[in-house]
């Protein structure tokens, strides 16, 4: 499971992947990116570390987009790839936007949509999305005064891979994840950030894989195991 993780992790990157993009690697595992416009200015610039647990980007400190003019478009502080503290926003001409809502879009070099994200007082709020740079649909994540409140959803090639619930920033409820061909293929459980009660994987068939009790995001009680031929193993 670990593995087929890393392999889809490596291919939705490579859907996601930045051109005229400059990074630099440093000695703490941080990498440091710059992105440019076709006249050369810079269009944002920000670092991030990789996550091994969760194989994804996490944006650390702050991130700066400009506009083409090379005026600053927003400021945007990162901690653990989250959003912590009020987003600053631009207008084209180098003024502060004093507006009470955002609209933040960025888009990819060949102008397609990268993110649309909304904000109220500098605090995401709404769906923001995330686009691969040929269009397809990559993630989907409901806000309320900054914190992921409701759906999380990951799609790969369009089709929804992951749908995890949050209720005040931490995974709450229902966790599932999916087969290319939409079957599901684990539902799991989490009450305050934690993985609780029965977690069930499922072959493609919708045949039982195994059964696994948690309690406190750690394995507890029993554990069941079916080959692929339906036959109990343990």
């Amino acid at each position: 499971m670990k593995c087929l993780r890393v392999v889809i992790f490596w291919m939705m990157m490579m859907m996601k992947c930045k051109t005229n993009s400059l990074g630099d690697g440093n000695d703490d595992d941080t990498m440091s990116i710059e992105n440019y416009y076709k006249n050369g200015n810079l269009k944002s610039k920000y670092q991030y570390i990789f996550d091994e647990d969760t194989y994804t980007e996490k944006l650390i400190g702050e991130k700066i987009c400009f506009y083409e003019n090379g005026k600053i478009k927003a400021k945007l502080q990162y901690k653990d790839g989250k959003i912590e503290e009020k987003a600053i926003f631009y207008l084209e001409n180098g003024e502060l936007d004093s507006n009470k809502h955002n609209k933040f879009v960025e888009y990819h070099d060949n102008g397609n949509i990268k993110y649309i994200s909304y904000f109220t007082d500098g605090k995401l709020n709404g769906v923001s999305s995330q686009y691969s740079e040929n269009g397809l649909i990559l993630e989907k994540i409901e806000y309320q005064n900054g914190e992921r409140n409701g759906k999380k959803i990951d799609y790969y090639n369009e089709s929804v891979f992951e749908i995890t619930h949050y209720a005040k920033d931490r995974k709450q409820g229902e966790y599932s994840r999916y087969y290319a061909t939409g079957n599901l293929q684990t539902r799991s459980f989490y009450k305050d950030g934690q993985k609780q009660g029965l977690s069930i994987d499922y072959y493609d068939d919708g045949e039982v894989h195994r059964k696994i009790s948690y309690a406190d995001d750690q394995k507890h009680g029993y554990f069941f195991q079916y080959s692929i031929n339906k036959v109990f193993i343990f």
